[in-house]
């Protein structure tokens, strides 16, 4: 299937809607469920294109955003290897990202030395303020409890432990 972006929610698998960001950027979406197999870590999964190292390829697991480098790796431009074994039930969504609108920034703190409590300002990559066009994920899920403080800083609302992977996202 494609052009279908699903998330879990209250425990059923629904349907989004993809929605373009204007300018020249297009989404290529690619959709995969119920494999016959389990696909073993390190085997080529077949996707859609993307330029390989410039983040234009988010990726997906049972709604859960996996962290490039750490949960699969960019095998080519239209294939990525995931680093465990994906079973056959597993869903994976891979979303690409082309255009002329520029680069995506993407910023992956995988683990911190103490946590961050809550009110605390945390640095992100540059975005403009109140333009939608920061997204923050930590261990995977969409985070949405923060305040934009600056155009280079978030205000968590929330403590965020130590061991807690965070994913920040600017679309350009």
């Amino acid at each position: 299937m494609t052009d279908r972006l699903y998330v879990k929610k209250d425990g059923q698998i629904v349907p989004v809607a993809i929605e373009g960001s204007g300018g020249t950027t297009s989404r290529s979406v690619f959709y995969s469920t119920s494999r016959s197999s389990t696909l073993t870590a390190g085997t080529a999964f077949t996707g859609p294109q993307y330029v390989v190292g410039d983040y234009s390829l988010d990726v997906f697991l049972n709604g859960l955003r996996l962290t490039k480098g750490v949960e699969y790796t960019e095998a080519s431009t239209t294939t990525i290897a995931f680093t465990s074994d994906i079973k056959p039930t597993d869903e994976i969504t891979a979303v690409s990202y082309a255009g002329s609108t520029g680069a995506r920034a993407v910023q992956t703190d995988e683990s911190r030395s103490a946590g961050i409590t809550a009110g605390t300002s945390y640095t992100v990559p540059t975005y403009p303020l109140g333009a939608q066009k920061l997204s923050v994920y930590l261990g995977g899920l969409k985070f949405e409890d923060f305040e934009e403080a600056t155009a280079t800083s978030i205000r968590v609302l929330t403590a965020i432990p130590a061991k807690m992977p965070i994913t920040v996202v600017v679309e350009s």
